[in-house]
């Protein structure tokens, strides 16, 4: 999707990734409505944003995600604003947990929020409900496709595989036939933002830092243009440092249906109440070496 001209919406924009990735659009084109639950800094970074692309083309809405009211009011106050539907949506507010008992502000705001705002735009672009389409991104993370890091981290982690759930079931073929609303998700690894204040320079904060290493906002940034600009829906890309972004595939229907079929076939004569994981690798190593021979059977007259 080209952005030039298109209306954007943002939530969780005054700061770190919402802001760059306002940033990375205002300077393509796009009209962008950025919000944040922090009136002081949301009014802070739009004086910065007009004195850089204009005032015709930046506006800021105070809005808590939590609050279904707060999300409606900053869809209509956008449009109202600009006299303009919304081309995009972002889905970006987000926190991260720094002990386990922060777990249900964690998914409150990393995960309902997030369907929240998805199911509102959803509603308003819908062909089937007389809108013109469009697109959804949702902020997810490197975490939303990897095993968690410590039980800590546990509802973040939780919260960052239903975002990516949430894309993929919602980015389906046969619901963009029908709604015209495409939806993607974005799934950075660590970036330099206020998130990572709190434990910055702690032990925990240190081993992230070696392990995974710190990007920019505008490195995640030039991934989400990326993404918008030449992803298909369903999409979920993951940003690491130092690394081209790539599509994080979704195999889990194929894999359901290869272990499944194992379980049904070679697994009723293994021993044990549950099939192991190294029962399941010893047959997919024989199934591709037959899919080999096969394949050499069947090529060679052709090839030699």
């Amino acid at each position: 999707m080209e952005v030039q001209g298109k209306l954007v919406i943002i939530t969780g924009s005054a700061q770190g990734l919402g802001k760059a990735f306002a940033s990375a659009l205002l300077n393509e084109g796009a009209k962008v409505c950025i919000s944040d639950v922090r009136e002081d800094l949301g009014n802070e970074t739009k004086v910065e944003f007009e004195q850089r692309f204009g005032k015709e083309n930046i506006h800021f809405i105070q809005c808590n995600v939590t609050n279904p009211q707060d999300l409606t009011n900053l869809y209509d106050g956008c449009e109202s604003h600009f006299d303009q539907k919304v081309d995009i949506f972002c889905n970006n507010a987000g926190i991260a947990p720094y002990k386990a008992e922060d777990w249900k502000k964690v998914l409150d705001i990393d995960i309902m929020a997030v369907f929240a705002g998805a199911e509102l735009a959803w509603e308003r672009m819908s062909r089937e409900n007389g809108g013109k389409g469009g697109l959804i991104v949702n902020t997810a993370s490197l975490a939303g496709c990897l095993v968690g890091f410590s039980r800590v981290f546990a509802s973040y982690s939780a919260a960052k595989w239903g975002v990516v759930a949430l894309t993929r079931t919602m980015g389906q073929k046969s619901e963009f036939c029908k709604s015209g609303v495409k939806v993607q998700c974005i799934c950075p690894s660590f970036a330099d933002t206020a998130i990572l204040a709190p434990i910055k320079g702690t032990e925990h904060g240190n081993e992230i830092k070696s392990k995974f290493g710190h990007m920019t906002p505008a490195f995640v940034a030039e991934a989400f243009m990326g993404l918008i600009k030449e992803g298909s829906n369903g999409d979920a890309v993951v940003v690491i440092k130092d690394t081209k972004p790539f599509l994080f595939p979704d195999i889990s229907m194929p894999f359901f249906a290869l272990c499944a079929i194992y379980a049904k076939t070679v697994g009723k004569v293994i021993g044990g109440k549950v099939i192991k994981v190294w029962h399941q690798g010893v047959f997919f190593f024989l199934l591709m070496l037959a899919l080999h021979f096969l394949l050499r059977i069947f090529l060679d007259p052709f090839l030699f």
